[in-house]
């Protein structure tokens, strides 16, 4: 599938380096954009199987300071799919008010930040359930006791200065905890399944999605290199060019999860086009009835007559 990909990438290394060679007019400089195929191909390929190793947005590869304390949230769902299992993956929220999910299964990790009234709200029930500076260095009997039914079976673990404790742990009507009373730990507990419902978009992780941005990030690569008008066309749905000879409607929203391409350098199109249309192919593959948006009310573009333009190397649209 979206593996296929990643020998296409190799096929376009070698052609890139004739290519920048000859530097031909409005050839696309292969090797300076190849780095946004590239992306495409690993998260893609990370997502569906492929033994990529990449990581995206992931926060552990960062070298900075570590917040004081770290609570995360996990759940195990015997009914549900992985990807649609809330805080499945973990859904961690940090003493400095981020917001991370995952990582999922091959390291991928997604980042938010809480609103102040949340982080506030959040301090307030941590400090009325424990001392954060003492909690990993006191050891109490665990105490279990019956509330209303958790749907999944939770845990919640806070981590301070590279130490960790589980919290509370909750299976059914059981509810369980030696950091904190019953109540403190119910509503700590309630509080982080609260943020994940906020935080915590399902599905995750999402293939649809994540492949369709990584795909659109090529899409500035592909209109770079033109010295001229004649060098920029309209493109298509199925990534061919457009000639336009008379006044026509471009469509830019197509209500599909990948936005239309819309305009681009004709001969890097031409030359990306195979590897443009398997891609497309697999995102739609990967989406499946998701590939339309259901907030798009309609289609949307614009009426153009004649070539796009050539704007400092770059080729743009241009409406009548």
């Amino acid at each position: 599938m979206v593996c296929n990909s990643l020998r296409l990438i190799e096929q376009l290394k070698h052609s890139s380096k004739s290519l920048n060679r000859k530097d031909h007019k409005g050839v696309f400089m292969l090797r300076r954009h190849l780095s946004g195929f590239a992306i495409l191909a690993t998260v893609t390929g990370a997502l569906v199987g492929c033994n990529s190793q990449t990581n995206v947005n992931n926060a552990a590869g960062t070298s900075q300071k570590e917040p004081a304390w770290k609570l995360t949230l996990k759940s195990e769902c015997s009914q549900t799919a992985d990807s649609l299992c809330l805080a499945r993956y973990g859904f961690t929220v940090t003493a400095d008010g981020q917001a991370i999910l995952g990582p999922d299964a091959q390291g991928h990790v997604k980042t938010d930040q809480l609103t102040k009234d949340e982080m506030a709200h959040l301090n307030a029930d941590l400090n009325l359930a424990f001392n954060v500076t003492d909690v990993l260095d006191r050891v109490r009997t665990e105490v279990c006791a019956s509330t209303a039914p958790q749907n999944e079976k939770q845990s919640l673990e806070i981590v301070r200065h590279q130490k960790s404790k589980t919290l509370v742990r909750a299976s059914g009507t059981d509810l369980c905890s030696e950091a904190m009373s019953t109540d403190a730990a119910l509503t700590l507990l309630t509080d982080m399944q609260q943020l994940a419902t906020t935080y915590y978009k399902l599905p995750f992780p999402d293939t649809c999605q994540d492949s369709a941005r990584a795909f659109e990030a090529n899409f500035e690569g592909l209109r770079q290199g033109c010295h001229s008008n004649d060098d920029c066309t309209y493109v298509d749905s199925a990534f061919n060019p457009i000639l336009i000879e008379a006044p026509q409607f471009i469509v830019t929203d197509t209500c599909k999860e990948v936005a239309p391409l819309v305009v681009a350098n004709t001969q890097s199109l031409l030359g990306h086009r195979q590897f443009l249309q398997t891609a497309y192919s697999q995102i739609e593959e990967a989406c499946g009835p998701r590939m339309i948006r259901s907030n798009c009310t309609s289609v949307n573009g614009i009426s153009v007559n004649g070539s796009p333009v050539c704007q400092r190397g770059v080729c743009r649209a241009k409406a009548e």
